[in-house]
């Protein structure tokens, strides 16, 4: 899991997470304290064990506030830019 909401932006960590076979999560939301940031884990767990179990890694998705757990970038999407850095 990752606070860095823009990881998903920058080309080199998108590949880095596809060649790892990472399933990773990122809050939404930048200006949290730790307390907030814990509260929306807890909201989210049980939808984030089920996203685990339902998406093939590697993937890149977010959290939000209200616990809400969301595709952002899907493992089709990862692997096809990781082939296409690699040639």
């Amino acid at each position: 899991m990752t606070k860095d909401a823009n990881i998903g932006k920058h080309t080199l960590e998108r590949i880095a997470v596809a060649r790892a076979q990472i399933k990773m999560f990122a809050l939404a939301s930048q200006s949290l304290s730790g307390s907030d940031m814990a509260a929306i884990f807890l909201k989210a767990i049980v939808s984030m064990q089920e996203f685990v179990r339902e998406h093939p890694a590697p993937f890149l998705a977010k959290i939000y506030r209200d616990g809400k757990v969301s595709m952002w970038k899907d493992n089709q999407m990862l692997i096809e830019e990781l082939k296409k850095f690699l040639s």
